[in-house]
């Protein structure tokens, strides 16, 4: 089953198929819609699957691209149209499923003309009988024919596992082979959360220095990442996503972050790259943010 789209994205999506709305003449990438209104095509994704965490500066960037006001944008963003499940169509698939629609009447007007009918209206009480069945079965036949087509689900995968799981102590972990020595320095910028209940988003900016290529020269990414906050505890999984190189990393990340005060805590993650001084493909380091 599709996901439900909200209004604001089927509106948006509109505009990028309309060449002469959106100036091109043609339908524009989603990648090219991202740059119009001002930021990257992963957080345009965020924010479909989840409107909630639109910022006001992102909303407004989308409004002034439809010519609509900040307050229907927003409004918008949070509304579910009948048919939210109907992924954005070309107009000719709407003109067939007119089509139809128009054959079905026909089909309708001319039984009502058939010898048939003249002679259901020559017995009154049996014509009532009928009329019910009638109708369940024109319900039926209408529902069938409006169905949109199903979209084929993705492959999926199973698996069973057993171990176990046990705590390390400090002085194991300083001796692991498995992990890493220090390659890299992070920092991150405009780091904005957004909680609602106990579900978590975090989106930012993070710059990366590799210590032994590039001395301390940063280079900049996306940070993104959701997940739990239960009481001051959060749990997320994260993507770093470095648009100029076209690379993306992931890792998990579990912070003390009180609803005041700084947070602290600690990211897991794997690199792919050798490293020199150690073995493990294993990086594991600390988190600090302050408010």
């Amino acid at each position: 089953m599709a996901r439900l789209r909200s209004k604001l994205e089927i509106e948006i999506n509109q505009f990028r198929l309309d060449g002469e709305k959106n100036g091109k003449n043609r339908k524009i990438s989603i990648k090219e819609l991202a740059g119009m209104v001002g930021f990257a095509e992963s957080t345009l994704y965020l924010r479909w699957t989840k409107p909630v965490t639109f910022q006001e500066d992102e909303i407004a960037n989308i409004a002034k691209l439809l010519q609509i006001d900040i307050t229907t944008a927003a409004q918008w963003s949070q509304e579910f149209e009948p048919g939210e499940s109907t992924p954005v169509t070309e107009p000719k698939y709407l003109s067939n499923r007119e089509n139809r629609a128009i054959s079905a009447e026909q089909t309708t007007t001319d039984a009502s003309n058939s010898p048939t009918s003249a002679h259901i209206k020559q017995k009154p009480l049996t014509a009532l009988l009928l009329v019910p069945i009638v109708l369940l079965l024109g319900y039926f036949f209408l529902s069938s024919n409006s169905q949109q087509p199903t979209i084929k689900p993705p492959p999926t995968y199973s698996a069973l596992y057993h171990g176990t799981a046990i705590d390390l102590n400090a002085e194991d972990v300083s001796q692991a082979l498995n992990f890493h020595s220090k390659l890299y320095n992070y920092e991150l910028k405009n780091l904005k959360t957004h909680t609602v209940g106990e579900d978590i988003t975090l989106a930012g900016d993070i710059f990366w220095s590799h210590l032994k290529q590039e001395g301390e020269k940063h280079q900049q990414a996306l940070f993104l990442a959701s997940g739990k906050h239960v009481g001051d505890t959060v749990a997320i999984v994260y993507e770093i996503t470095d648009e100029a190189r076209s690379e993306m990393w992931i890792g998990t990340a579990v912070i003390h972050m009180p609803r005041s005060g700084p947070a602290e805590g600690y990211w897991l993650t794997l690199h792919n790259e050798e490293d020199p001084d150690a073995h493990g493909p294993y990086a594991i380091g600390s988190i600090s943010l302050n408010r």
